[in-house]
């Protein structure tokens, strides 16, 4: 039987100056940050939703997880920052209630780490972009955000 190391289980295994593992990459604790929003009814295609949280640089973010409820007829969503508007999710459909995560939308923002490189476009805050919508969004359907990081 032969055996198999991931990345970073080669790094702690021969630990040198040039291959330190970040605290927070093994035996880290999981860190979740949340937010909802109840909308007007009147978000329609290309409005952004900031959602209440900035996330320190350096977290590696595990997976998002995008909830709501029916939002009317051909609305899909983005869940990102303002460096990349679909970072995390790209328009998933939200025409009916749905639960969505990052794994699932196959988007390079799964362990991506926050690096604050672009000041003026900045990826610490998670941003919910109405990518299309045929209609406006339903007035009062929610959409909540949790966002699963880790960080030391």
């Amino acid at each position: 039987m032969a055996s198999f190391y991931g990345t970073n289980a080669t790094k702690a295994l021969a630990i040198s100056p040039s291959n330190i593992l970040d605290a927070g990459l093994i035996g880290g604790n999981v860190r979740i940050a949340t937010d909802s929003y109840t909308a007007v009814g009147t978000e329609v295609t290309n409005d952004l939703i900031y959602m209440g949280y900035t996330l320190p640089k350096g977290a590696k973010v595990l997976d998002v997880v995008l909830h709501t409820s029916a939002l009317g007829t051909g609305v899909t969503l983005d869940v990102g920052d303002a460096e990349d508007a679909d970072r995390y999710i790209s328009a998933v459909d939200c025409s009916g209630a749905i639960i969505v995560h990052t794994e699932a939308a196959e988007i390079s923002g799964r362990n991506y780490e926050v690096d604050e490189t672009d000041s003026s476009s900045l990826d610490s805050f998670i941003i919910v972009k109405v990518h299309n919508a045929t209609t406006v969004v339903t007035a009062d359907a929610t959409i909540i955000v949790n966002v699963y990081y880790t960080v030391e």
